[in-house]
């Protein structure tokens, strides 16, 4: 394939918006880089931020799909500019949006039609790049564009197939650079490429976030519409299960009588596989007890699935699915978004407040130690040392 004609900035610019404006986008100039009604931020450093109204669903946007080209200041990166060849103060970003319309298929699809056929790259020098635990996106690369699965990169993943924590990638940067920052002083390396490159991962992990029943209630009014949904989300939040034990479950696994669970895999879908393993701790195969009104959701649920049988999934879907479903249940804005994992520290908060002790914790989220869960959810036990101290003294 011949090489591609060098476009300038502006007609780059004009093609990208012509493109999009051609699948239904309604273009908008860019808007003032003075936040509007926003204190969070000084200056506007996404194409995105300024719609965050539209996305929270706090106001309705001029069409459910927009396409602009912002004017940013990123003053995040002040301290790499001049350091790195990608690192810039003030640009434009480019930018298609979808207001609950369309998702990562369409996404996708025009991305690679804008760069191939409209741009004229050749599709053998672009490697698309997901996220490490993106199973459907990377189905969407593979099956319906064509890509070969060995150019698609995951960011990041350990040699187990785990995704690497943003804390371990930060002390990776910090080590090599370190290391590197030795060889230009006493090895004559004419400079560290670290620094050409800037720097990956957090200093300190996310900050932990969870629902309370009252936010979880609210949430799950949202999604109930989906059978598959609620009685998943139902399940997720009143058993602390890890998202890929829930997807292995079977209806063998429920005792209906007994009112528990069976753990004893996990399921993940790579590469587009199914592939089913143990649990990921030895302690983590256990048994589970649910609560009655639960019990009967499970039931009510697995009895309109036809034709089940004992070891067949009771949520043949992937961990995508309730991914989706978290971003369609806190859409408006109305209940916080947090991860999917989060769901799983939200049952330990609860049980917690519940005045549950550590050990009991521990044994039902499959901890291998309790000093995991010590660690894990050691900031929500302070107040239960005061009440510790209360009921003491009450016996005086």
């Amino acid at each position: 394939m011949k090489e591609p004609k060098p476009y300038g900035l502006n007609e780059l610019r004009e093609m990208f918006l012509k493109f999009f404006e051609s699948k239904g986008h309604l273009r908008l100039p860019s808007f003032s880089l003075i936040p509007q009604n926003d204190a969070s931020l000084l200056l506007i450093n996404s194409g995105m931020a300024p719609m965050k109204p539209w996305f929270t669903g706090e106001e309705e946007p001029p069409r459910h799909r927009v396409c602009t080209c912002q004017k940013c200041i990123r003053t995040g990166d002040i301290e790499n500019i001049g350091k790195t060849a990608r690192h810039g103060t003030y640009f434009e970003m480019l930018g298609n949006f979808s207001f609950g319309d369309y998702f990562k298929q369409e996404a996708i699809r025009w991305s690679w039609e804008f760069l191939t056929e409209v741009v004229g790259m050749d599709p053998e020098r672009l490697y698309p790049s997901i996220y490490c635990e993106d199973e459907e996106a990377f189905e969407i690369w593979t099956k319906e564009i064509g890509v070969p699965a060995d150019k698609i990169t995951r960011f990041y993943r350990d040699e187990n197939g785990k995704p690497y924590s943003e804390t371990y990638l930060k002390t990776i940067n910090n080590q090599l650079t370190a290391i590197l920052n030795y060889a230009v002083r006493y090895y004559n390396l004419k400079e560290n490429p670290c620094r050409k490159a800037g720097s990956i991962g957090k200093s300190h992990a996310d900050e932990m976030q969870f629902w309370t029943t009252e936010e979880f209630k609210q949430f799950l009014e949202k999604v109930s519409d989906k059978p598959q949904a609620k009685a998943g989300f139902l399940t997720l939040y009143y058993t602390g299960l890890r998202i890929g034990e829930l997807l292995a479950l079977e209806y063998a696994d429920i005792d209906f009588e007994g009112c528990t669970l069976n753990i004893s895999k996990s399921y993940q879908h790579i590469g587009g596989r199914d592939v089913v393993t143990p649990p990921k701790t030895p302690k983590s195969i256990r048994t589970v007890s649910i609560p009655e009104f639960l019990r009967d959701e499970l039931k009510a649920y697995t009895g309109r699935l036809y034709g089940l049988h004992k070891h067949d999934r009771i949520f043949p879907c992937t961990k995508s699915f309730f991914e989706h479903e978290m971003v369609r249940g806190t859409r408006d804005g109305e209940v916080k978004r947090i991860r999917l994992h989060d769901i799983r520290h939200s049952h330990a908060s609860l049980l917690i407040e519940l005045g549950f002790s550590p050990l009991a914790i521990a044994d039902r989220l499959g901890h291998e130690k309790v000093e995991t869960t010590l660690n894990t959810y050691s900031h929500l036990f302070p107040h239960k040392r005061d009440e510790v101290a209360e009921k003491l003294q009450q016996l005086k």
